[in-house]
């Protein structure tokens, strides 16, 4: 017997701009660079606000670098020693 999962009916919608969906970055919890040479991409994993830690995912740094959580994370990286 299969079993369903079912998903957190409290967490909030996605914000909807312009018929798309647009989800907002609480944090970003880690990086990890995928691929050789030329290739090379940086993922982050992107921890999203109203949503548990489980449903974070690894999204390009394409998608990221505009953010205040982008800066302050190289920002908290820099600063550990």
């Amino acid at each position: 017997q299969r079993q369903m999962c079912i998903r957190d009916s409290t967490r909030p919608p996605p914000v909807l701009e312009l018929s798309d969906q647009h989800y907002v970055v609480e944090s970003l919890l880690d990086m990890k660079t995928t691929g050789r040479g030329t290739r090379q991409c940086r993922l982050y994993l992107v921890k999203w606000k109203g949503y548990p830690l489980y449903e974070s995912t690894w999204e390009p740094e394409s998608s990221l670098t505009r953010l205040a959580a982008y800066r302050d994370f190289h920002a908290s990286r820099t600063t550990r020693v």
